[in-house]
């Protein structure tokens, strides 16, 4: 299966949402500046791993409005964990909705829906190269994605999502 970077996908989604069918209304809000974001990430590195990237970001009015926050901690060997945030894909999240019920399982990965704090979303694992995926849809608008590499499971990305301020996060997008 070939996978595609993450960020050009939802690039090229949100672009063809804006141009496409995306409702003017949608974009009546205001994004959240990509400082505020960035203080969501900023938590405190798990154990065993150091802060690889501290907290950086983006927002871009222009062609598509999006911001982003992210941080990287890094750990043994070739273990890394990437959590981000992004504002601005309200035209996406009716798709997101529709993909956090879907359920998949093969001798190479597993999809399924996931549920963090009340947060829906879903997970990925790929067994061979031990890599999963978070993505969870905050208050219909925010995009958070946590990934780590070189884990045996999901469980320490599942820990670091939980400990997320996600009311804050709501409070952010008011």
């Amino acid at each position: 299966m070939v996978w595609f970077p993450r960020r050009l996908a939802l690039a090229a989604f949100a672009a063809l949402a804006v141009t496409a069918v995306a409702p003017a209304w949608l974009f009546a809000a205001d994004l959240v500046n990509f400082k505020q974001l960035m203080a969501f990430v900023d938590i405190p590195a798990p154990d065993g791993f150091t802060v690889a990237e501290k907290p950086s970001g983006s927002t871009t009015k222009s062609p598509v409005m999006l911001s982003e926050a992210k941080i990287v901690f890094a750990g043994d060997e070739d273990k890394s964990i990437e959590i981000s945030v992004m504002d601005g894909l309200s035209a996406s999240v009716p798709f997101m909705a529709i993909t956090q019920a879907v359920e998949m399982e093969s001798s190479e990965e597993y999809i399924k829906p996931l549920n963090i704090k009340g947060i829906k979303g879903n997970e990925a694992f790929r067994f061979q190269e031990k890599e999963g995926e978070l993505t969870l849809v905050v208050d219909n608008r925010f995009l958070v994605s946590v990934r780590g590499t070189g884990l045996p499971d999901n469980d320490l990305i599942k820990k670091l999502a939980a400990a997320l301020d996600f009311a804050r996060l709501v409070e952010l997008g008011k």
